[in-house]
C-alpha cells in the first residue's frame, strides 16, 4: 500500500531530520559529541514542556515574547531531551546552537 509506505517514510525522515549533525566534534567531559539526537521531540509532553519553560525562564536574561524562538529556550528543550546538560549547550558554537534551535521551532509550528 503505497500511502502507508509513504508514511513509514515520512517518519524515517522526521527521524533523521531530528539528529542534528554539528559543525564539529565537541569534547565534552571526556565524550566526543557530533551530533544530537532530538527525536524525542517526537514524544514531546505537555509535563516536559513545562518543565522545559522552568528551565527556559531561569537562563533567560530577559522576558520574551515569543521564548520559543530563542536561543535559552533552545538549549532547554535540547538538554531536556537529551542526555546532555546545559552546559553543553551554552558551550557549542552559535552555528550548532542555531541549527538546533531551527530544528525545534520547525517542530513546534509544523502542523502535522
Amino acid at each position: 500500500d503505497t500511502d502507508r509506505s509513504r508514511g513509514l517514510g515520512d517518519v524515517y525522515k522526521r527521524q533523521v531530520d531530528n539528529i542534528i549533525k554539528l559543525s564539529q566534534t565537541y569534547n565534552f567531559e571526556g565524550e566526543h559529541i557530533s551530533e544530537v539526537d532530538l527525536t524525542n521531540l517526537e514524544n514531546l509532553n505537555a509535563l516536559q514542556m513545562q518543565d522545559i519553560e522552568k528551565l527556559y525562564r531561569k537562563i533567560a536574561k530577559s522576558a520574551s515574547s515569543t521564548p520559543e524562538l530563542t536561543i535559552e529556550y533552545a538549549m532547554a528543550t535540547a538538554s531536556k531531551l537529551t542526555d546532555l546538560p546545559l552546559e553543553f549547550y551554552q558551550r557549542i558554537s552559535g552555528k550548532d546552537i542555531t541549527k538546533i534551535k531551527n530544528r525545534i521551532i520547525n517542530f513546534l509550528y509544523s502542523e502535522d
